[in-house]
């Protein structure tokens, strides 16, 4: 059995990845004045001036139209699908992905998986389920994304605490005070929400903590994601830092769909656990 795997586009899959592993990958959507674009389909430049402007973007997810024409496109290669999409706490892209699959001639050929975060990853969980397809055996594949997707850590730390206030994360009041007093905080996806794992002051003390993560996993393929905004300039000393452990980095370019939450000067930090 031929077997196809798709994602959507906040899993930052560097191109040759996702071409290497054969994994297909259906965009979001950022709306700005009464324009929709693509994710990614924005050079940061020009999305960075819409970030920070007085009207900043919103985003959406794919259409039912979007995936059933995916589905159908896929489904002339593939005898099934498993589609492993973004929380569906954090986006209705997984809710909308299940809808479309009831409407297509034989839905049983698509099985859809919630991965419980985003980014590098859903990127890393995914090309581990394409590994599993090319042994063409789909409940044995089903079953091991089922549990890939229980692996998966992903750390945040936000810079802009403007984004996060809009967001509902922190109060107007807490926002102030945490800019204040250099306040760092470090984000994490739990069970499909976005959580505070930790808070410290200062970046050096908070970047320490997240080595710290790191050196205490047992992280599959000694494989680290590095997902960055446009205009972050860490990623140097990061990827160096993270080399030094014996490991190695990812690096891709950050989602425009998850920098309009998370904001400018943004990094995540993923890997699965063995």
């Amino acid at each position: 059995m031929k077997i196809g795997v798709l994602t959507d586009s906040t899993c930052d899959i560097p191109d040759e990845l996702r071409k290497k592993y054969n994994i297909e990958v259906i965009p979001l959507y950022v709306l700005h004045e009464g324009k929709t674009y693509r994710d990614n389909e924005l050079e940061w430049e020009d999305f960075s001036r819409m970030l920070k402007s007085e009207n900043p973007p919103t985003t959406s997810q794919p259409n039912i139209d979007d995936f059933i024409e995916k589905y159908n496109e896929m489904l002339q290669k593939y005898d099934h699908i498993i589609g492993i999409f973004i929380s569906s706490l954090l986006s209705g892209t997984y809710n909308t992905a299940i809808t479309a699959s009831t409407l297509i001639e034989e839905p049983q050929k698509i099985t859809i998986i919630d991965s419980k975060g985003g980014t590098l990853a859903m990127a890393m969980m995914a090309i581990e389920i394409a590994k599993k397809a090319k042994e063409g055996n789909i409940n044995e594949t089903i079953k091991f994304a089922e549990e890939i997707v229980k692996k998966g850590e992903i750390y945040f730390m936000p810079s802009d605490m403007k984004h996060l206030k809009k967001s509902g994360r922190i109060g107007a009041a807490q926002s102030l005070i945490i800019g204040l007093l250099n306040v760092k905080l470090i984000l994490r996806a739990y069970e499909g929400k976005l959580v505070l794992f930790k808070k410290t002051i200062g970046v050096k003390k908070a970047m320490n903590m997240l080595y710290d993560i790191i050196r205490s996993k047992d992280i599959l393929n000694k494989m680290v994601g590095l997902s960055v905004t446009g205009d972050f300039e860490q990623t140097e000393e990061i990827v160096s830092k993270i080399k030094e452990m014996g490991l190695n980095v990812i690096v891709e370019k950050m989602s425009n769909v998850l920098a309009t939450h998370g904001g400018p000067n943004l990094f995540a930090i993923s890997f699965l656990i063995e």
